[in-house]
């Protein structure tokens, strides 16, 4: 009688020839996507290096391998069946990726590289195991960086709390902004004590924390939402803490590096005690009871369930061709990103923009030191004027020129700020509507205060010809540029901005002195932008440029003879220059796809 010898779970998990090749499979292409989309994994990296907020990320896939290797014994009951048709899946996120790196957006990149992993696996292991899987695999997506949106929110909130718990407390205190003035001194609520970096490991924990404690679904959308609430709540009575410690103790305590620690200390204390609590309402976890191993006389006996043998060839080759399939579908992600990019992204371009001359009422003086100035990283050329109206009141005017967006070099990005920290502080952040003769403005309204006085700033961008004061639609405006660089220049990028000196007793008087100047400095400019940096031709070469160029012998001045409804818009855009007309046939492959690219380019427009 052959007798087999009781192994421990993972030795049987490793036996299993059939598992152990999907395990190296799912390995090995794991190395392949990371590989290909390394700048995208290491901007992850970097984030979870040096931000505190998402310093956790480390710890996520720790935690999905551990929980994996709690999985093995339902894994076992399974055999590893790759699904070429979960491949198709990696089309739709690649295509998002390419799009997130077009338009410059990191995040949209992060989550289509951890989903294309999440995919990846199940493809290579089959519908059954990706079922078993699914909360390890799922979990992966907290080591996503999210949140930084709702940090100014956390912010307000935070001062908000603090305020009011300092107010009922007897404590006389003064707010501008998110900044606190109370007897002993000024505090601010920063970005580090919004509480993202509470929140997120919360959640992280909690998910983690609720799926292996309770069975019930009630119980884990209720533990979860607390773990969304009380720490900010939590934040807030620790924020109260460190200001009201700080008082009581006239500044000896809580100030400096005091107050990290104490606010840490607390926020530990706050979890382990929503953590103690959630465990008197534990349920007992459901286990995979895996089948007693058969003693058995003939491996070849059909009941033979965990005897594996060697795989057959036709399992390895289906594994290799799915994992091959896969990669190169993956692959196209970063080589169509290479080829829209083209080979001008590091060329140099200068150009000089004269200032715009409104008007006589409108003087345009000498060069000087500029009062005020962004901070905005990775442009190519700032501008700035100063002028001075009749009455004797100046308006700076500012311009940061992006003639090629990259990662670095953004004009949409969270580390831009409208002002130095060092310098200024921020009063209020508003969104308006200006109206102009020729229409409406929206405006983004920033109202600074520093020791030498406030200061009043409208600032939107310009891309590509088109203006918006919103970040998020600026972003679809980035990827429209991308698209066109296939098939045109690409459309250069800047920040404008205008700026005036302004007092607590007339704000308005501001507001209108800005709105006198960009009536009659919106026309000149306009012109000027779209003269220096939307209509020059360059020369440089892009590799896409070769492949269409039956659509810049339309764009030319062969389209009125193919199609009048191009005829507007690809005609010759030199000023006084007679377009040719010459006749010219396409094929109608081209044509519907310049057809098409109208429509892509009309979807894009940005309203008014």
């Amino acid at each position: 009688m052959i007798s087999r010898l009781q192994t421990s779970g993972g030795g049987r998990f490793f036996a299993s020839s059939s598992w152990l090749l999907a395990t190296i499979g799912v390995g090995c292409a794991w190395i392949g996507v990371l590989t290909l989309y390394w700048p995208t994994a290491r901007t992850l990296m970097h984030a979870w290096s040096h931000s505190v907020s998402y310093q956790h990320g480390w710890a996520i896939l720790p935690i999905c391998l551990y929980l994996i290797w709690r999985q093995r014994h339902a894994l076992m009951s399974v055999e590893p069946k790759p699904f070429i048709g979960g491949v198709l899946l990696m089309v739709p996120l690649t295509a998002t990726w390419l799009l997130g790196n077009m338009a410059n957006i990191v995040l949209v990149q992060e989550v289509s590289l951890v989903l294309m992993l999440q995919t990846l696996t199940v493809s290579l292991l089959g519908v059954a195991a990706g079922r078993i899987l699914a909360f390890p695999l799922l979990y992966l997506l907290f080591a996503v960086p999210v949140g930084e949106d709702l940090i100014p929110v956390l912010q307000d909130y935070t001062a908000w709390f603090t305020v009011k718990a300092l107010q009922l407390t007897g404590v006389p205190v003064y707010r501008e902004g998110h900044y606190l003035m109370v007897p002993t001194g000024a505090w601010e609520v920063a970005k580090s004590c919004a509480g993202i970096r509470y929140i997120l490991p919360s959640l992280a924990l909690g998910t983690l924390f609720a799926m292996l404690t309770y069975r019930s679904w009630i119980r884990r959308s209720l533990f979860l939402l607390a773990c969304l609430i009380v720490p900010i709540l939590a934040n807030g009575m620790r924020a109260y803490g460190i200001v009201m410690l700080a008082y009581l103790t006239d500044n000896a305590l809580a100030v400096g590096v005091d107050h990290f620690i104490y606010g840490g200390v607390f926020f530990g204390v706050v979890m382990f005690v929503l953590f103690s609590i959630g465990l008197r309402w534990r349920e007992r976890p459901v286990r995979f009871e895996a089948p007693p191993h058969p003693i058995i006389d003939d491996r070849s006996s059909a009941s033979a369930r965990y005897v594996r043998s060697r795989p057959g060839m036709f399992p390895v080759v289906r594994l290799v061709s799915t994992a091959v399939l896969a990669l190169a579908v993956s692959a196209t992600g970063p080589v169509l990103a290479k080829l829209s990019t083209g080979s001008d992204a590091g060329i140099r371009r200068v150009v000089a923009l004269p200032p715009p001359a409104p008007d006589a009422s409108w003087e345009l003086l000498a060069e000087q030191e500029p009062v005020w100035e962004p901070r905005f990283a990775g442009y190519e050329q700032t501008f700035t004027w100063l002028y001075r109206n009749v009455e004797g009141e100046e308006v700076q005017l500012y311009i940061a020129w992006y003639p090629i967006q990259r990662q670095g070099a953004e004009l949409v990005q969270s580390r831009n700020t409208m002002y130095d920290p060092a310098r200024w502080r921020l009063s209020s952040h508003t969104r308006r509507t200006i109206v102009l003769d020729d229409g409406p403005l929206t405006v983004d309204e920033w109202l600074l205060r520093s020791t030498s006085g406030m200061r009043l700033v409208w600032s939107w961008y310009w891309i590509g010809g088109a203006v918006t004061a919103d970040p998020y639609w600026a972003k679809w405006l980035e990827l429209r540029n991308r698209l066109r660089s296939l098939f045109d220049e690409p459309g250069e990028a800047a920040l404008i901005a205008l700026s005036t000196s302004t007092s607590e007793m007339k704000p308005e008087a501001a507001s209108e002195r800005l709105q006198s100047f960009l009536a009659h400095v919106k026309e000149p400019l306009g012109n000027i932008l779209a003269g220096s940096f939307g209509d020059r031709n360059l020369s440089f070469f892009r590799p896409l440029q070769k492949r269409f160029v039956a659509f810049h012998a339309l764009r030319d001045g062969y389209g009125p003879s193919v199609d009048p409804l191009l005829s507007a818009r690809f005609c010759d855009r030199q000023a006084g220059q007679e377009t040719r007309s010459r006749p010219f046939r396409l094929c109608p492959s081209v044509l519907r796809s310049i057809r098409y690219w109208n429509k892509v380019d009309d979807f894009f427009a940005c309203p008014s």
